[in-house]
């Protein structure tokens, strides 16, 4: 039997949620609604706001400029971008960084000779992407560090790193014997640490020559190994059902070093 595992990561996806809500960093909304000059208007031109993106997507941490790029002209076609004006409720920090993730909406307005003008903004402000935790989870260096095998209580197997067939490289469990318990054999990443305020998500493609389950535990190991082997590092545990198709299998979980007296600084 095998077990193909490929493209495995570990990412910290956000601080868990505030419940304070940010303050508002908007000018009041300005309750004129558009208008255009009426026909009797003796413009040679009709004002115009011209906005090169109406769709702009941020990072956290990014400055907020919405007219950036952003010019005007008036009723004689001259430039009026200095008259332009910005409504939005995007949470900013004191240097105009935005500083919350979410889909917002802005808007660009002008008054010329009493009349408002608008242009309407869509923003996506996304989280800042995090690193991996995991190191070789492509496994494109060749070998399979700094993963390894555990093979006990009469299990037997061998890890390597091979190729697909697709030119991708793939890590390759292939099982001999089963450990009477079940337990074994076992992969395992050892020597990371993770942060109890924050939520992490496990991602990794796998596949195997016949269908089976794959168990998948975070905690300690205790090493030199002794009772009690293991200690969890949150209270759920994830089982994923394979088959003989790669599929992509994800999961989100906060760590508790308290549940099983687990080092957060030193997991497997």
């Amino acid at each position: 039997m095998s077990m193909i595992l490929a493209a495995v990561t570990l990412v910290g996806c956000t601080d868990l949620p505030s419940s304070s809500q940010p303050s508002s960093t908007s000018q009041e909304d300005s309750s004129t609604s558009s208008e255009e000059p009426s026909s009797s208007s003796s413009s040679a031109y009709t004002p115009v706001i011209n906005v090169p993106n109406s769709e702009i997507v941020l990072t956290v941490g990014d400055h907020l400029d919405l007219l950036e790029g952003v010019t005007a002209t008036g009723t004689q076609n001259e430039d009026v971008t200095s008259h332009l004006e910005v409504i939005h409720q995007i949470p900013v920090d004191d240097n105009g960084c935005v500083t919350t993730s979410g889909s917002y909406t802005a808007q660009i307005f002008m008054e010329i000779l009493s009349v408002d003008y608008f242009a309407d903004l869509s923003v996506t402000v996304n989280e800042v992407p995090m690193p991996d935790i995991l190191t070789n989870g492509d496994f494109e260096t060749g070998t399979v560090t700094p993963f390894s095998k555990s093979d006990f209580e009469g299990a037997g197997s061998t890890l390597e790193v091979v190729d697909d067939g697709a030119s991708n490289k793939v890590m390759q469990l292939v099982i001999n014997a089963v450990s009477w318990n079940a337990a074994s054999p076992r992969v395992e990443y050892i020597g990371f640490s993770l942060d109890s305020t924050k939520i992490y998500e496990l991602s990794f493609d796998a596949y195997a020559l016949e269908a089976r389950t794959l168990h998948v535990q975070i905690g300690e190991l205790v090493v030199p190994a002794a009772d009690p082997w293991f200690m969890a590092a949150l209270s759920e545990t994830r089982y994923f059902n394979m088959t003989t198709e790669k599929q992509t299998f994800t999961w989100s979980f906060q760590p508790d070093g308290s549940i099983a007296s687990a080092d957060l600084a030193n997991l497997s």
